[in-house]
């Protein structure tokens, strides 16, 4: 499955150079640093950084490095994740595909003990458009290797719709399919609004269950072996001016044992 999925990758990208003269229209850098306070005395610090190149003003080229520490009175954890995402516009259709490279290091403060651990995440994805209405179906494995072996396969339906030119609905549907007996849904929403110029709310969350989940607009993952239970979140951008934007969220999970408070600050720059 993996294989077919960089074989599409590798399709999408040759495709793209090969349909006319390569240009790359716009550039778009951001930055994100994101704090995370546990129930259970843990504590997180996340510097990450992305870039989207678009090319003849349709497609899309989007690279991301993460840098990930988690601190315990007994442990830390320290992990980095490489990503890489393509959009191909073949209009009415949008064909997706990204890989996500997951490498982590787990050692204990008290006495000599570490490991390493790294997943390989491939997503492959379908979009529809039909006037304002998106559907799209989507398809992520997941291969986990290190403490606790895993293969997860995540299967999503995503309905979008641009209900007003200040309104839009999404609503996501996902089945989870892990190696190790856990058959987990759930479904998740977002709803984003423009009460004025320059100025998004977005309000997004999901209930249900879900593990591992690979989220493949934003190219992020919640690397937890505990199923999560559910999660709500509240966004702000505002556009500063033509070429920056600001955001901030907050965002609270829950797991089987333990919740977390995620604050979030963001710059994004349009060149």
């Amino acid at each position: 499955m993996k294989k077919n999925i960089l074989i599409l990758f590798t399709f999408v990208v040759v495709s793209t150079i090969a349909h006319g003269q390569l240009r790359f229209t716009g550039f778009s850098p951001s930055l994100y640093y994101t704090y995370g306070d546990y129930s259970n005395g843990n504590s997180s610090n996340s510097i990450a950084g992305y870039g989207t190149i678009a090319i003849n003003n349709f497609d899309y080229f989007s690279l991301g490095i993460e840098k990930l520490s988690i601190d315990n009175s007994s442990w830390t954890y320290d992990q980095y994740n490489l990503s890489a995402g393509f959009l191909k516009n073949i209009y009415p259709f949008y064909i997706s595909a990204n890989y996500m490279h997951v490498n982590g290091k787990f050692s204990r403060k008290d006495f000599f003990y570490e490991y390493n651990d790294y997943m390989n995440i491939y997503n492959i994805g379908l979009t529809y458009n039909y006037h304002r209405i998106f559907l799209s179906g989507i398809f992520s494995y997941a291969d986990l290797n290190g403490y606790k072996p895993v293969v997860n396969r995540q299967y999503e339906i995503r309905f979008t719709l641009l209900a007003a030119d200040y309104f839009t609905l999404n609503l996501k549907p996902a089945h989870t399919n892990l190696s190790d007996g856990r058959r987990l849904f759930s479904m998740s929403g977002s709803i984003t609004y423009y009460p004025f110029k320059n100025f998004t709310v977005l309000i997004s969350g999901f209930i249900g269950e879900r593990a591992y989940y690979f989220n493949n607009q934003l190219l992020t993952v919640f690397n937890q072996d505990e199923t999560q239970k559910s999660m709500y979140e509240l966004k702000l951008k505002y556009k500063l001016s033509n070429k920056l934007q600001a955001s901030g969220s907050y965002q609270r999970t829950e797991f089987n044992s333990y919740e977390i408070n995620y604050y979030i600050l963001g710059l994004k720059a349009f060149f």
